[in-house]
């Protein structure tokens, strides 16, 4: 026979608060890697810049792609630490998941491993 628990939690704490505030920033911090990379990437090569004999650029802009690899790295960081911390408080069958840390672990993981390769 199951026996009934008194819930003992009122409100969430500051700790569980805060994993909402860590998850803008990762966020941010990800959307930040997407922009810095849209602006670090070579140019492209369309057929007008080709016909109007344009200077584009061939190369990758070390300043963006700096800011594109903290960011990313930052983004990784505080999702891992994240989850560390997520993970020992769900204990009940009934806490929320938070799945968008793991969504985007995979996601910072995959760019990583993409660049690094």
């Amino acid at each position: 026979m199951q026996q009934l628990r008194r819930e003992r939690r009122q409100k969430p704490d500051t700790l569980q608060r805060s994993f909402l505030w860590l998850g803008f920033i990762s966020w941010g911090l990800f959307w930040l890697a997407v922009f810095a990379f849209n602006y670090a990437r070579p140019e492209i090569e369309y057929g007008l810049v080709r016909y109007w004999d344009l200077d584009i650029r061939s190369t990758w802009e070390p300043a963006h792609l700096q800011i594109f690899l903290y960011a990313l790295w930052g983004c990784f960081g505080i999702t891992l630490v994240s989850i560390a911390l997520v993970f020992p408080r769900n204990r009940r069958l009934n806490d929320n998941q938070i799945y968008y840390f793991e969504l985007l672990l995979v996601v910072a993981l995959v760019s990583l491993i993409a660049y690094y390769v």
